[in-house]
C-alpha cells in the first residue's frame, strides 16, 4: 500500500466525528472508499523496513517506531467498529520518519538471515531514501523449528553409538514434515492492534471536508447503495449470501490461479493493494501463509486455516452447481 503524506496532529475517532460532523457510519463509509486514510499510534515498536516484489521481501534496516502506522482501509474499518485485531506478517506504511530511533541497516538474523518472506537485504542509511519507499512490519524472529529443537534434546540422550528416541525422529521427520523441516524460519508474534490506537490525522480531516460533504444527494445515495448491496447481490446471483461468498466467487472465478494456494497468495496480495480486485467489500482483516481472519455480515471477526480454504471453496462450487 502506498499512503498519503500526513501532517499531524492525530485526532481519535471520537475527536475526529466532532470535527467533521458526521455520523461514524459516513466516516465508516468514507474509509471504504478510500476518501479519508486512517493511522495507528505504535510506542517503541520495533520495526523491519523492506520493499516487496513479486519475489518477497528486500530488508533494508530495522528500527523502534514512536509514530502511526498507516494501514489498509479494511482493518481501519474494524478499529473504527471496535474490532481488534493481531497483525502478525501484516504490515503497513511508517509515517513520520523522524520519530525512527535506533536505524540499524544490519541484518539482524546474520550471514544466513535470508528466511521466508525475506528474500533479499539491501542495507539502506536513514534518510537515503523516501520514508514512502518502505513497508513496515513488526519485527520478526528468526527461530528454529519446533520439531529440530525436539530432535536436537533427543539425540543428547540417545546411545554412543548413534542409536536412540533422536536419530529415529531424525530419520523419519522428512517424511512428516516435508524437507525443510529443520529450517530456522522468521515467526512473527501475535501483535494485538486495539481500538484505541486508531488515529486520524488533521491532513486527511481538512482533505475530506474540502470535499464534497457525505451528507450530499450522491453521497446519500452512495450510502443506500452500500448498505443494500447484499439484497442487490443476492438477486443477481442467489449463491453469494454474504460479503464472504462473493469473495470467493470472484477467486473461483479466477482461472490463472488453479490450486487453493494460488488463490489464497492472490487474496494476501490483493489486501495489500489499492485498489483491491477480490475483496473490494474490504471484509479481510488480515491473512498470512497460514490463516485467514475476515469481518461478516454481522460484523463478527471470522478465523479459519488455509487447510480448511479448499474445502470451503469447493462447498460453494457445490453450492452454486445445484
Amino acid at each position: 500500500m502506498t499512503a498519503r503524506p500526513m501532517e499531524g496532529p492525530w485526532y481519535t475517532a471520537e475527536e475526529a466525528l466532532q470535527k467533521l460532523g458526521i455520523l461514524k457510519s459516513e466516516l465508516e463509509y468514507a474509509i471504504k472508499k478510500n476518501r479519508i486514510t486512517g493511522v495507528v499510534r505504535l510506542t517503541a515498536q520495533p520495526l523491519l523496513l523492506f520493499t516487496q516484489s513479486k519475489k518477497g521481501w528486500t530488508g533494508h534496516a530495522t528500527a523502534k517506531y514512536y509514530g502511526h502506522l498507516a494501514l489498509n482501509g479494511g482493518l481501519i474499518g474494524a478499529l473504527l467498529c471496535g474490532n481488534k485485531f493481531e497483525l502478525r506478517d501484516g504490515f503497513g506504511q511508517v509515517m513520520e520518519l523522524e520519530e525512527l530511533h535506533g536505524w540499524s541497516s544490519a541484518n539482524p538474523f546474520g550471514v544466513e538471515g535470508l528466511l521466508e518472506p525475506l528474500t533479499d537485504w539491501q542495507p539502506h542509511d536513514y534518510s537515503q531514501h523516501p520514508i514512502s519507499t518502505y513497508c513496515a512490519a513488526f519485527l520478526p524472529s528468526a527461530r528454529e523449528s519446533l520439531m529440530k529443537g525436539l530432535v536436537g534434546l533427543a539425540e543428547k540422550i540417545d546411545q554412543p553409538n548413534g542409536t536412540g528416541i533422536g536419530s529415529s525422529l531424525r530419520e523419519n521427520q522428512e517424511f512428516f514434515n516435508g524437507p525443510d523441516w529443520d529450517q530456522t524460519k522468521l515467526c512473527f508474534d501475535r501483535s494485538t492492534i486495539k481500538p484505541e490506537q486508531l488515529r486520524f490525522a488533521a491532513s486527511e480531516i481538512t482533505l475530506l471536508r474540502e470535499r464534497r460533504p457525505l451528507s450530499n444527494d450522491t453521497d446519500v445515495k452512495g450510502l443506500a447503495m452500500a448498505s443494500s448491496s447484499v439484497e442487490s447481490s443476492k438477486a443477481e446471483n442467489w449463491a453469494a449470501s454474504s460479503a464472504w461468498e462473493r469473495l470467493c466467487l470472484k477467486l473461483i472465478d479466477d482461472k490463472e490461479a488453479k490450486t487453493s494456494r494460488e488463490k489464497w497468495t492472490l487474496l494476501r496480495n490483493d489486501i495489500q493493494s489499492e485498489p483491491r480486485t477480490y475483496d473490494t467489500e474490504r471484509i479481510v482483516l488480515t491473512i498470512n501463509k497460514d490463516e485467514l481472519v475476515y469481518l461478516s455480515d454481522y460484523g463478527v471477526e471470522t478465523s479459519f486455516l488455509f487447510s480448511s480454504f479448499g474445502s470451503k471453496l469447493s462447498k460453494l462450487k457445490r453450492k452454486i452447481s445445484r
